[in-house]
């Protein structure tokens, strides 16, 4: 292992050519970040929702 890094000092570019991704190299999109973050949040209050529609729905059937 010791011996990939001495031929590749320094450039990553060419160590990690697969189909992975690299991390070291990777460009930080302010974009995609916050794409992610909304796309997260938006997951949770869907869920949210239908969780409190499930609960009005139960409790106007409940008897009173």
């Amino acid at each position: 292992m010791g011996e990939t890094l001495s031929r590749h000092p320094g450039d990553t570019s060419s160590v990690f050519n697969g189909h992975g991704s690299n991390k070291l190299s990777k460009q930080h999109n302010p974009l995609k970040v916050e794409n992610t973050k909304l796309k997260r949040e938006l997951a949770r209050m869907t869920e949210e929702r239908d969780i409190l529609k499930k609960a009005a729905a139960y409790f106007a059937q409940a008897p009173r």
